[in-house]
This record gives C-alpha cells, structure tokens and sequence, in this order.
C-alpha cells in the first residue's frame, strides 16, 4: 500500500511541502523495516526490492537520536532482506535439529 502511495519514491518538499516529505520518508522506511523482518521470520520472499526504492535513506546523525536509530534498522534490514535461504539449506538444518 504505501508503494502504491508512492512513499518509496524520492518526494521533493518542493512538490509536496517539507512536512509531508519528511513524514513520508519516515513512515517509507518503518513500512520497509516491518516488510524485510516479517518476511525473513516468516521465511518468504521479501515484497519491496531495493532497487525499486528511491527515496533517501535515513543517515545517522547526532543531532538526531530517533533518525539515527532508524538509519540502524534500515541497515539491518537491508542485511536480513539480503539474506536468502534455499529449499536444499532448509532441509540441511532441519536434518541437523533432529
């Protein structure tokens, strides 16, 4: 839904206002942190592939201590979504659990 809304794209605050860019991009980036640890829970393929994403990453900084631990997330997120497990691996671990 919010890529359908456009939120994975780079909106300009010059088209959609300051308040609305930046909201947009924090709700992008929570959405994409749910979506890639979901999906790796879950064991399933992610829904949002990074190189569909636009929209700016948020960076750390020290000004800003929520920004920055979503920067974090992000990049953790990034990691697990980057992550992919084979059919043949599965069957391998679950031979080693029993």
């Amino acid at each position: 839904m919010a890529q359908s809304h456009g939120l994975h794209t780079d909106m300009q605050p010059a088209l959609v206002g300051d308040g609305l860019a930046k909201h947009g991009r924090l709700l992008w980036w929570t959405v994409y942190i749910l979506d890639q640890r979901l999906s790796s829970l879950m064991g399933i393929a992610n829904g949002v592939h990074d190189d569909d994403i636009s929209a700016p990453a948020p960076q750390i900084s020290d000004n800003d201590i929520h920004t920055s631990a979503l920067a974090i997330h992000v990049k953790i997120s990034q990691l697990l979504g980057s992550i992919t497990v084979s059919r043949s691996t599965k069957k391998n671990l679950t031979a080693v659990k029993q």
